[in-house]
């Protein structure tokens, strides 16, 4: 009997965190919470060159690049790290230890005009927590959208502090590039700690591509349909939820209530199992 009741509360934990992966974290945090509370993250950031000396890793950060360079030529030169491709990190720094992240999230714009994303290893810092058991709910690759989103899950739910390269992203020329300086935005970016709270990151680091000239040769362009955002301001009138049980006081949008729910019926399902498992 112990040994079945003993899988409710991570499957709940679990179903509660897919939930508000699925949401695209519609959940956001009272911005008067952080001010009594140092639990986010220092940042999330855009490392151009996740080689450079000191190298980035899982559980640590280097030096950070804000450009790198692709010469369009079917070459290898420039910053490249494959020919017409570059790697770079998404990273975060400074996750707390009384908010250990078991999730997180975050939507990178970039031009679709000039770059394509090809591949992602996630298996950062999140991969340094105890019996990691990783579930991705990124969007597909190859990606050409110009917004990509990352969602990543620890299905144990033990968590990891620190600070380490969340994602890896490798990205190349298109076949139709248009010479310049273009922006590489983060936005939507936050962790889930172990109660379920969503912390968006005190800081945005964002970077820059320079396609067929150097970096700095031309003014940035911003794609004219990204909005770069301050990290804890919501975005949208929030429905109010008083804080409980010591968590952080959330601001849930109908979208994130209809995500609770599906999360509610995962739930009910599982409890469904286990009780037929006890019979």
């Amino acid at each position: 009997m112990q040994k079945e009741s003993s899988k409710v509360g991570p499957f709940i934990r679990t179903a509660a965190v897919l939930g508000v992966l699925t949401s695209g974290f519609f959940i956001r945090e009272n911005p008067n919470t952080f001010a009594q509370e140092d639990k986010q993250a220092q940042s999330f950031a855009l490392d151009m060159d996740p080689d450079a000396s000191p190298a980035n890793t899982p559980a640590s950060l280097g030096s950070r690049e804000i450009c790198a360079q692709i010469i369009n030529n079917n070459l290898l030169d420039a910053d490249e790290d494959g020919i017409d491709g570059v790697d770079f990190d998404i990273t975060a720094q400074n996750i707390p230890e009384s908010t250990k992240m078991i999730a997180f999230s975050f939507t990178l714009d970039y031009p679709p005009q000039n770059l394509i994303i090809t591949e992602k290893n996630t298996n950062g810092l999140l991969g340094t927590a105890p019996d990691y058991s990783k579930f991705d709910a990124s969007l597909s690759l190859p990606d050409s959208s110009g917004s990509y989103t990352v969602s990543v899950a620890d299905l144990s739910t033990q968590g990891v502090s620190g600070s380490g390269f969340l994602t890896r992203i490798r990205a190349k020329a298109t076949d139709n590039t248009i010479k310049g300086n273009f922006a590489l935005i983060l936005s939507g970016a936050a962790h889930i700690d172990r109660n379920n709270g969503v912390w968006p990151p005190k800081n945005l680091e964002n970077s820059q591509i320079a396609i067929n000239e150097e970096c700095g040769a031309s003014p940035v362009t911003t794609p004219p349909s990204v909005e770069i955002q301050t990290p804890d301001v919501p975005t949208e009138k929030p429905l109010e939820f008083p804080s409980t049980g010591g968590q952080p006081q959330k601001n849930v949008s109908r979208l994130g209530l209809l995500s609770i729910f599906s999360g509610a019926l995962i739930i009910v399902s599982g409890l469904k199992i286990i009780r037929k498992n006890r019979s």
